[in-house]
């Protein structure tokens, strides 16, 4: 089984890195999308980073965290990037609008028997809370 995560990680912090920590305790292969700038998954989102330099902090962080891991450039809502039977690993914010981030239906995924494990978020942090800091 593939254990998959699909973001934008901008200004990569400590909720990101429990993330992949959560990531690493749940399987072996493991992928990493990250959206790239013109992905609609990011559509009317401001981030700080652009995709090379997301990229980079998602690299660096799994050389610490995950390794081995694959890291993808995702330039759709992220559905593309899944393969039937994968678990997906997503932050608690997402409870029940993940299926709609990735351009898909709860439906959908029941059918080619993904399954999406959210973990809890990581109390005080978030990268919009992080961006207002550095306007």
């Amino acid at each position: 089984m593939r254990v998959v995560t699909i973001g934008s990680f901008d200004v990569l912090h400590d909720g990101h890195r429990n993330l992949l920590r959560f990531m690493r305790d749940l399987g072996r292969a493991r992928i990493v999308g990250v959206n790239a700038d013109d992905s609609p998954a990011l559509r009317g989102k401001r981030l700080h980073d652009n995709e090379q330099a997301r990229m980079v902090a998602v690299q660096h962080a799994l050389a610490e965290i995950l390794s081995p891991a694959d890291v993808v450039l995702n330039h759709g809502h992220g559905i593309e990037l899944l393969e039937d039977g994968d678990l997906v690993v997503v932050g608690s914010e997402y409870i029940g609008r993940y299926p709609e981030q990735l351009g898909t239906t709860q439906e959908m995924l029941d059918q080619r028997g993904i399954t999406v494990a959210y973990r809890p978020r990581t109390p005080g942090i978030s990268s919009t809370q992080i961006r207002e800091g550095l306007a």
